[in-house]
């Protein structure tokens, strides 16, 4: 039988927060460490991501040496917040449909921010490049972490 991710309680509610933004934080992880290979194998800093995104809202001389770390920590509360959102969208779904549901989850994300949130902020981007849009799906497919993650909470909580 399919795990289903349930809210019964108010402890479920903050056992099933609590898993989505561990999950969010698997996924921004994996989404950051692919972007990094994909840059360095692209011939550039693998640290070329997290500067190009900064260089949009702060000069680097701004925040000087704290740029790279700035910059994860910024992607890593966004991964955590929305992998929040996804367990609260998506938590009461069977275990078998939150890799779906994740993935489509992180194209929709993507969407947003290529077509909605960059240009608001009048940001330059290329943001449609086969790299981004897979890492992307790497996020949003990391968050299926959220059903054993839940399970592990609830045998701890």
């Amino acid at each position: 039988m399919a795990h289903a991710v349930t809210r019964r309680s108010a402890g479920g509610a903050s056992r099933l927060a609590a898993a989505g933004a561990l999950a969010g934080l698997a996924g921004g992880a994996a989404m950051a460490l692919l972007a990094m290979i994909l840059s360095a194998t692209a011939g550039l800093s693998p640290w070329h991501p997290v500067s190009a995104l900064l260089v949009e809202l702060a000069p680097s001389s701004a925040l000087g040496a704290a740029v790279i770390p700035f910059g994860l920590f910024l992607h890593l509360v966004a991964s955590v917040f929305l992998g929040m959102l996804f367990a609260a969208l998506f938590g009461q779904f069977p275990e078998e449909v939150l890799l779906p549901a994740g993935a489509l989850y992180g194209l929709g994300i993507w969407l947003v921010i290529r077509y909605v949130a960059f240009p608001a902020a009048s940001f330059a981007t290329s943001g449609a490049t086969p790299a981004l849009v897979a890492e992307y799906l790497v996020y949003g497919s990391m968050l299926w972490l959220l059903v054993p993650i839940d399970s592990w909470l609830e045998k701890r909580l």
